[in-house]
């Protein structure tokens, strides 16, 4: 869940980093910086619409580079509580390597929920090439209220990490992304529980994300809990509308006993783990994000007649 979500806003977020850069250098010799505070704003509107945001303070200088601060993105009609808060961004030239290569690189900083994602950017002008690297550290997924409000479930964790993505500016076309993501003491709820249990927590959660020519692979996927201990790969279809998009998923679980609690029926169980023979239950997940799947593969009919007979 949280990786999907990181790899959308990754096709999205370089090219909004890198606009806002470019547009705010150039602008800052020409116009006024109240004016270029509200090209900013009209520059996040244009690339978010969905949202409605405003930019408390802001900075721009050539060697310093451009700094917003508290930058907010509301619901339209409701400006009380902001879904998205980005506390701080700042992106500083490399003038140096910029007129050396001929090209727009520099290194930025975001510090949002409660973490911060930091690298490099560079944008090479005849190839209209993106590349922005970076690294993410101490992420709290609690603290954005858009992702809560769009999966429609509480979602929990520290996130850290490092991607890579190149991208084509005009077309705005994510060529390619790779990151290397890892959650840790956190929670996903779940709509449809299992067995009784009503979310999953993680104590560690890990996965490495490629995206190429329009597809957003899944691989090495790992997940340690006090339920269970498991492992997954898929794909991702992405759709204009976020939580319309659909996965594939295809894992691997080994249940602790906590898993099975919620059955409480003591044969049941022991039943359950006569057959398992101390092989891991295979699933499977589809559907889109925000009402995803999940499907047991042989002990599918089981686990739903004991679902519904706790109803």
């Amino acid at each position: 869940m949280i990786t999907r979500v990181l790899t959308w806003l990754f096709a999205k977020c370089g090219y909004v980093l890198y606009t806002l850069a470019a547009l705010a250098l150039v602008l800052w010799l020409l116009f006024p910086q109240e004016k270029v505070q509200r090209l900013v704003v009209q520059g996040l509107n244009a690339s978010f619409p969905r949202l409605v945001w405003q930019v408390q303070a802001f900075d721009v200088g050539l060697t310093d580079g451009v700094e917003l601060r508290s930058i907010d993105g509301f619901e339209p009609g409701n400006t009380t509580k902001p879904l998205v808060r980005i506390d701080f961004l700042r992106f500083t030239p490399d003038l140096r390597e910029s007129l050396k290569q001929k090209k727009i690189a520099g290194r930025y900083e975001v510090h949002a929920g409660k973490g911060t994602v930091a690298g490099t950017l560079h944008y090479q002008h005849d190839a209209k090439a993106l590349t922005v690297t970076g690294a993410i550290q101490g992420l709290q997924l609690s603290e954005i209220e858009l992702l809560g409000r769009q999966l429609q479930r509480n979602v929990q964790g520290t996130v850290s990490g490092t991607f890579e993505a190149s991208a084509q500016v005009v077309e705005r076309q994510l060529n390619a992304l790779e990151v290397q993501l890892k959650a840790e003491n956190g929670r996903v709820d779940l709509k449809q529980p299992v067995l009784g249990n009503a979310f999953i927590p993680y104590q560690l959660a890990t996965v490495v994300i490629h995206v190429k020519d329009g597809k957003v692979l899944l691989d090495q996927g790992s997940v340690e809990s006090k339920l269970l201990t498991g492992t997954y790969a898929g794909e991702i279809r992405l759709r204009p509308d976020l939580v319309a998009s659909t996965v594939s998923l295809k894992g691997s679980i080994n249940p602790r006993p906590e898993f099975f609690k919620g059955i409480g029926n003591a044969a049941v169980i022991q039943n359950i783990r006569q057959q398992m023979k101390g092989k891991p239950l295979t699933f499977q997940m589809s559907g889109t994000l925000q009402s995803p799947s999940i499907y047991f593969d042989e002990y599918a009919m089981l686990f739903e007649t004991l679902s519904k007979e706790r109803k």
